[in-house]
């Protein structure tokens, strides 16, 4: 018999002999149990050493890799065996719904302050419109035609003209002044008359223009009012021209105004070639398209005396004429000093005819003989 098969036949005996028949204990000597019980302890002490050494452990990555083995098997099992996770539930008694009052016929008395209450505050948002409608027309009334009140937002308010037109004085006329002289050998006083006819006929020409241009925004924005007109099928439905009430023709002119002052820049342009190609003929027969800063004085001036007329009311230039005193708070003096105009070089600008001082002009008196 082998060692193991001795071994497995020792522990069943101790085992009977231990636990399942306690009679036998008393049919052995003390010294027999004893030894019995050495030698099981030795062999649990054996048994257990083989198991423990048998067994390699397992590594972290093992664990890892039969991991998701063990979970599909333990769902296979809860499947097969209809076992489920089972949610909470609550059940509370819900509460009744609290009684509706009973809805009671509004008595007569009732209606009639409702009524007088709805009257009321119709009248009071007729009141308000009125007095919004009251404000806006004396705001309108006080700012239309008043100078006095400028856009400060306006970049192309009177102040700012004014600013405009004096640069051109200390850059395109210097330019222009120098050009002339240089390429037509004329006098000093050739060339300072020249270059104010400009600016002269350039106010009236834009002056000229700008009333014309008025009429006609006037016409465009008048007609489709007072007689709209409908086309279908080809055909046109319209009915004679109704007569403008005092206060269509009041707000159609102050929407004109303000219409052409908005959108002034856009006719800079165009009028800058209409008058050199036109106006400046009347003065000189010169081809200005070959002088470049004689060209560039044209359209600096054209620009500012434009924007000057197309204002309301119009902003106003003036000139000193020969023998006329020197006015020390509209002009500055050019060259010499002396209490006699000789003549103008440069126009004072005025917020409008008889209105206050924009910017000064600048004037040649005689000399004085010593």
């Amino acid at each position: 018999m082998s060692n193991q098969n001795k071994d497995d036949k020792v522990h069943k005996y101790c085992i009977r002999l231990l636990f399942e028949d306690k009679n036998v204990l008393s049919k052995h000597s003390s010294e027999d149990v004893s030894t019995a019980r050495n030698e099981f302890e030795l062999l649990l002490e054996k048994t257990a050493h083989q198991t423990t050494t048998s067994l390699p452990p397992k590594s972290s990555e093992e664990i890892r890799t039969n991991r998701p083995e063990k979970l599909a098997r333990d769902a296979s099992i809860r499947r097969r065996t209809g076992i489920k996770k089972r949610l909470s539930m609550t059940v509370r008694k819900s509460r009744p719904e609290p009684s509706k009052p009973e809805r009671s016929e509004p008595s007569p008395e009732s209606k009639e302050n409702q009524k007088l209450k709805h009257e009321n505050e119709m009248l009071r948002l007729q009141v308000d419109e009125l007095t919004t409608r009251l404000s806006k027309f004396a705001s309108d009334k006080l700012t239309d035609g008043n100078p006095n009140f400028a856009d400060l937002s306006d970049k192309n308010r009177p102040t700012k003209i004014g600013e405009k037109f004096g640069m051109v004085y200390d850059e395109e006329w210097s330019d222009a002044y120098e050009e002339i002289q240089s390429l037509l050998k004329l006098s000093d006083t050739e060339v300072y008359e020249v270059l104010l006819n400009i600016v002269i006929a350039g106010d009236r020409f834009c002056r000229e223009v700008s009333q014309s241009q008025l009429s006609s925004i006037e016409k465009g924005m008048k007609e489709p009012m007072l007689r709209p007109q409908w086309f279908s099928d080809g055909k046109e439905y319209s009915v004679a021209e109704l007569e403008a009430s005092p206060n269509f023709t009041a707000s159609l002119k102050k929407f004109a105004k303000d219409f052409r002052r908005g959108t002034a820049v856009a006719s800079v342009v165009p009028l800058c070639t209409i008058f050199k190609d036109g106006k400046f003929k009347e003065l000189r027969d010169w081809d200005v398209y070959k002088m470049e800063s004689l060209n560039l004085y044209i359209d600096a001036c054209i620009e500012c005396l434009w924007l000057m007329n197309v204002q309301d009311p119009p902003m106003y230039i003036t000139c000193l004429n020969k023998g006329d005193n020197y006015e020390p708070a509209h002009f500055n003096m050019f060259l010499v000093k002396g209490k006699e105009v000789e003549y103008t070089v440069w126009p004072a600008v005025f917020l409008h005819e008889g209105g206050p001082l924009v910017s000064k002009g600048y004037v040649k008196p005689k000399e004085q003989l010593q």
